[in-house]
């Protein structure tokens, strides 16, 4: 590795949250500087975080852990690498929706990926009017019969709606952000790039010197940092994350916005080539109620970052899951392609379908440069070998994902 400057360097069970019922330093001493002249330069100020910054105490607790987070990840990346590009930017996709159902889930607020699909898709307005008005299983029928789910009662107050409404526009944020992580632009450089990259996320008003202190310490290697032993990048990556929440950069730091730099790192260091870091994909199943702003997993103790490489063990092999259930619909649609003409649209037709978690007919029908009723005819066809299924329950602005 090379340093120039500042410069950056380059058997669980399928989670089923209740909805699913139906169909996761010590500092080290620097070493002594250059002996200075006189007189003496004045030391830094430190904005290094104190309280509860896990700084590897006991990095020998973490070794198992690691090692486990390690190569479900690398799994994950790999078999995503191996895949063709239509199942591959799918995959990235549908990820990216359960881990803002995660965060979601997490917020109080209850909701199924395929719904937050067809949100994206413009196809169901804000759930706090619909819960409201009683037309909650129109809005978001996937997530309408859960236990919990955005029901209006005595005991729940509106104003409890409208949060959970803001989060979902975050969350959907995220869905957005995860599959375009740059690799190549750095939009951590300074805290007025990153305050515009984390600003759909919640993100507002980023101390400039905080952020300058926080990005030396957890984000660039330095020169000063080949006398130091180099840390794993996955945990360098949740240690900018810990140390994000407690260095002040922000007067109220949000999680959301720490994994989401997580992921970007490891990302940007090439960690993670093809996909983003998941977490909170596992939330729902493996988390528990935390008082602090991190999250941590259900009936396990020790320091967050145990709890870091755990949750993204978890997702990442929920992940694999994801890609093996697209892979499985791949081989099952096979025998119906291989027998079209080569004319036919209808392999193009499925690839578009694989690539995204759900489509309208006039989408794919712009996609295929088809028109609307040749389209339709083609998603019959899908229907009919069972390969598609319609998500919507609708007979009108209706949407079509794979049958996973």
């Amino acid at each position: 590795m090379e340093w120039d400057g500042d410069d950056e360097e380059e058997d669980d069970p399928w989670f089923r949250p209740v909805w699913a019922d139906a169909d996761d330093e010590t500092s080290a001493d620097l070493p002594a500087g250059p002996r200075s002249v006189s007189p003496p330069a004045p030391p830094r100020p430190s904005h290094r975080p104190t309280g509860t910054v896990p700084f590897l105490n006991d990095a020998a607790r973490l070794l198992a852990p690691l090692a486990q987070a390690a190569d479900a990840l690398a799994r994950l990346d790999a078999a995503a690498a191996g895949a063709t590009p239509a199942i591959r930017t799918g995959l990235i996709a549908r990820l990216a929706l359960r881990e803002a159902a995660g965060w979601l889930a997490r917020q109080g607020a209850w909701v199924h990926p395929a719904d937050l699909a067809l949100r994206a898709l413009g196809l169901s307005g804000h759930y706090e009017i619909a819960a409201m008005t009683g037309s909650l299983e129109r809005a978001m029928p996937h997530t309408a019969t859960a236990p919990g789910a955005w029901q209006v009662d005595a005991d729940v107050s509106p104003w409890v709606l409208l949060s959970h409404e803001e989060a979902v526009t975050r969350a959907l944020a995220l869905a957005r952000l995860l599959p375009a992580l740059p690799h190549h632009h750095d939009p951590l450089a300074d805290a007025a790039t990153a305050a515009r990259f984390l600003a759909p996320l919640g993100v507002r008003d980023l101390d400039p010197d905080r952020f300058a202190a926080w990005r030396r310490g957890f984000v660039v290697r330095t020169v000063q940092d080949r006398h130091r032993p180099e840390i794993p990048a996955l945990l360098r990556a949740g240690l900018a994350a810990a140390s994000w929440m407690e260095s002040g950069i922000v007067d109220e730091p949000d999680a959301l916005a720490a994994l989401a730099i997580a992921a970007l790192l490891l990302a940007r260091w090439g960690t993670l080539r093809v996909m983003p870091l998941p977490f909170w994909t596992a939330w729902p199943m493996r988390g528990g109620t935390d008082a602090g702003g991190l999250p941590r997993r259900r009936g396990t103790d020790g320091d967050w970052m145990a709890h870091y490489l755990g949750l993204a063990a978890d997702s990442a092999r929920a992940g694999l899951q994801d890609l093996e259930r697209l892979q499985a619909a791949a081989i099952q649609a096979a025998p119906l392609l291989a027998d079209e003409d080569p004319r036919s649209a209808l392999p193009k037709a499925w690839e578009g379908l694989l690539a995204a978690p759900a489509l309208t007919p006039a989408a794919l029908a712009g996609q295929l440069d088809l028109t609307l009723q040749a389209t339709n005819r083609l998603l019959h066809r899908l229907l009919s070998a069972g390969l598609v299924r319609e998500i919507t329950g609708r007979k009108s602005f209706r949407a079509f994902a794979v049958a996973v």
